[in-house]
């Protein structure tokens, strides 16, 4: 049998103890709210960065390709004096 506060839902009617656990329960609501939003900035973030990443990396490739079409282009144009 689990003796957590969490699983625990007679009313005693004990003021102290029913306001205890109404503020565990709370809290560990919260605390899971809290962890979640924390995962999703820290999972936005990191994926902001690996697309960054990979803009990057195809910006270099399309500059690369760009310039070596226009020099063979230059190459081409020229060779014909």
């Amino acid at each position: 049998m689990d003796d957590s506060p969490q699983a625990t839902t007679i009313r005693t009617g004990d003021r102290a103890y029913d306001e205890v656990m109404a503020t565990s329960t709370g809290r560990s609501l919260l605390a899971t709210i809290v962890g979640w939003i924390v995962v999703a900035l820290v999972v936005w973030f990191l994926f902001g960065w690996v697309l960054a990443a990979l803009r990057a990396v195809l910006r270099i490739i399309v500059i690369l390709v760009v310039i070596g079409a226009l020099a063979a282009l230059y190459f081409k144009l020229r060779g014909d004096d």
